[in-house]
């Protein structure tokens, strides 16, 4: 049997949103580093996406050795991850790499439908924490929950 550490320190947490129950479990150090490869990938498909219907070939090289820079400086702690993790699509994929594992059916997909219908869902999502007395807190007014109970919101 495997256990993962962060299994052994931190609890995941259940959001309900309408009749969707959502399991955010706190991130591996496998996760982050697949999500670190998923920042350094997009910057390439951003790259490449940039370089369609362009027929100057020294452009198109400038283009992507300009991306495959700015994606090789991609790491966890920077500025330039902080503002991909705070963009609406970076947001999006973290929670799914913290939803992923342990919410049954879920896809990636529904998960983005779910969250996108209130952007504010997203925010409280992601700023779920630990207070001193072992209450979710949430960014939405200060609420508190035990975390015995699972967060409801509705869409």
């Amino acid at each position: 049997m495997t256990v993962e550490l962060s299994d052994m320190v931190a609890a995941p947490r259940t959001l309900t949103i309408g009749k969707d129950q959502i399991v955010i479990s706190p991130l591996t150090d496998n996760d982050w580093a697949e999500y670190e490869q998923w920042m350094r990938a997009r910057e390439l498909d951003l790259g490449r996406q940039a370089i369609v219907g362009i027929d100057d070939l020294e452009l198109k090289k400038s283009i992507m050795q300009d991306a495959v820079q700015r994606a090789s400086k991609l790491s966890l702690g920077t500025l330039q991850t902080a503002e991909i993790m705070a963009s609406s699509i970076g947001s999006l994929e973290l929670l799914w790499f913290a939803v992923r594992k342990r919410t049954k059916g879920m896809t990636k997909s529904r998960l983005f439908e779910i969250i996108t219908q209130t952007p504010e869902l997203l925010a409280m999502a992601l700023n779920a924490c630990v207070d001193a007395q072992g209450n979710t807190q949430l960014n939405n007014g200060g609420q508190s929950h035990p975390l015995s109970e699972p967060i409801v919101a509705s869409p």
